[in-house]
């Protein structure tokens, strides 16, 4: 993989606004609490676009809150967001009673140190805070060095039915959840929704990995990224995402995002990401 974290960069002194100015998204440097705006406005993009495939469901922002539930049963979608700082304790206790109303195990996603104003509100719901803080990373500014592909990995960007097929069983397996499932969140058209890129990668024409890409404005935001067990060790992963990042850099974006799990966030360190904010995450205690 050809990707060095920006921060590490030989050929820094180089990236000037004389030579960048002719690169398509270049735009000057920003700072984290920026970056950390920019993941989470994309973050909610991705709430609203996976919410939108699944019948029945039910996405909103009112008084400063997103509720995007699917009624599909992951907590991970069927999310409570705060959206500004516009929010209101009524808000939020409105959402969780929408998400409470329709059965589905949910969560309620907390900026850690931004929204801590709520602790107070989901814990007098009956919600508890789950050990595991999520990581918000960003990737800025994208170096135009990026390795696209790994040797006997064929990446591809979907356009039909038969490849976001490919992706829902390269997901349900690399995640290990049902393809029924799967196929719910995903829908029957997600390759043709607006600033929304589908990929598949392949050995010898069998789908072993997934991606998914969410353009917002100048952020290109990584989700989906899934190995089947078999091919994995293979640098499937890492080679996936700097396909993203690289097609993202094209489309005209300057900064790259995710939501990193325990055993993703080291790898993606590695490509460049950092730490620009974290996410406390809220739950209905188990029985």
């Amino acid at each position: 993989m050809n990707i060095r974290p920006s921060r590490e960069r030989a050929d820094d002194a180089a990236d000037t606004p004389a030579s960048l100015a002719g690169r398509a998204c270049y735009r000057p440097r920003v700072d984290d609490a920026t970056l950390a705006r920019l993941e989470h406005e994309n973050m909610i993009e991705w709430a609203r676009v996976f919410t939108a495939q699944v019948p029945d469901s039910l996405a909103r922002v009112d008084g400063g809150i997103g509720t995007f539930l699917t009624g599909l049963p992951a907590s991970l979608f069927n999310q409570i967001v705060v959206v500004d700082e516009a929010a209101t304790d009524r808000a939020l206790e409105d959402a969780v009673t929408a998400a409470r109303d329709r059965k589905a195990r949910f969560c309620v996603v907390l900026l850690h140190g931004l929204d801590d104003r709520f602790a107070s509100v989901v814990s007098d719901l009956g919600l508890v805070v789950d050990g595991h803080v999520l990581p918000g990373m960003a990737f800025h500014p994208i170096p135009t060095s990026i390795a696209r592909v790994s040797d006997g990995f064929d990446i591809r960007i979907i356009r039909d039915a038969a490849g976001l097929e490919d992706h829902v069983h390269a997901a349900a397996e690399g995640f290990g959840f049902a393809q029924p499932f799967v196929r719910a969140v995903i829908g029957e058209e997600l390759w043709v929704r607006e600033r929304c890129t589908v990929y598949v990668g392949y050995e010898d024409d069998a789908p072993v990995s997934a991606g998914f890409s969410v353009r917002t404005g100048r952020t290109l935001g990584i989700f989906t990224i899934a190995t089947i067990p078999a091919a994995r060790g293979r640098g499937h992963g890492p080679a996936m995402t700097a396909r993203l990042v690289a097609d993202g850099l094209v489309a005209g974006c300057d900064v790259a995002t995710l939501q990193a799990s325990d055993e993703g966030r080291p790898l993606y360190e590695r490509l460049g990401f950092r730490l620009v904010q974290a996410y406390d995450v809220y739950l209905e205690p188990r029985d």
